[in-house]
């Protein structure tokens, strides 16, 4: 079987599938006063909050050195946001990262933008993200990242490589300027009474493929084929 790059024929876009391997931790935004520290409560005048929680037992050094994965939920508001993060350390207790610049449990987060740290806006993550997001931390800030590795997709592409050769004209590629066979310009001809069949053989031979049988739908705009690999 013919495997290849899955890519989109109409845009050329090459097609981009996650790898996710990190665990992801619980990630929520508080929508609630009820419980937040007096620092928790002055910051949640102009910005939102959220709370990560990390269910594996975990050092504070790791936490710092390696960073956060979390499951990305979208938020409406366009402000600044602080995080805090509740861990696992022994014997299924928990406990909050402290933050040692201001002794308090709470971060803001920054996103790096084309090389310049801004504050990072809660509306905003889906643009870096929206299935996990990375938070590296930097001395007394958090950064963020997408979260998500991604990688392109493999896929069978006998059907591919034919809407290709089907979508390609004469002298559209520059390595193979002959190769192609351009079916838009065929739109209101009939397939089996024009060259139009000799050129689908012979295109698709030279890509080691045999055309069957091939026949158009006039009301779609479409070119059917049964086609196989030599």
């Amino acid at each position: 079987m013919r495997k290849d790059i899955n890519i989109n024929v109409e845009t050329s876009d090459i097609i981009l599938i996650p790898k996710d391997v990190l665990i992801k931790h619980n990630f929520q935004w508080i929508r609630s006063l009820e419980g937040l520290d007096d620092i928790g409560k002055v910051l949640a005048i102009d910005n939102e909050l959220a709370e990560i929680t990390i269910d594996e037992v975990t050092t504070r050094e790791a936490i710092l050195a390696n960073g956060i994965v979390a499951k990305f939920e979208y938020d409406y508001y366009d402000k600044p946001f602080y995080i805090k993060i509740r861990y696992k350390y022994f014997d299924n207790k928990y406990t909050y990262l402290q933050n040692l610049y201001d002794s308090s449990i709470w971060f803001k987060v920054y996103v790096k933008e084309s090389n310049i740290i801004a504050e990072a806006k809660a509306s905003r993550l889906a643009s870096i993200s929206t299935s996990s997001l990375y938070f590296s931390f930097n001395n007394k800030n958090v950064e963020v990242y997408s979260g998500s590795i991604m990688d392109v997709e493999i896929k069978d592409a006998i059907q591919q490589s034919a809407n290709l050769l089907l979508k390609c004209k004469p002298t559209n590629n520059y390595r193979y300027p002959t190769s192609g066979i351009g079916a838009s310009r065929w739109h209101e001809t009939n397939i089996n009474q024009t060259k139009l069949a000799s050129i689908l053989q012979d295109e698709f031979l030279k890509d080691g493929v045999i055309v069957n049988n091939a026949s158009y739908n006039y009301q779609q705009q479409k070119l059917n084929l049964d086609i196989s690999l030599i």
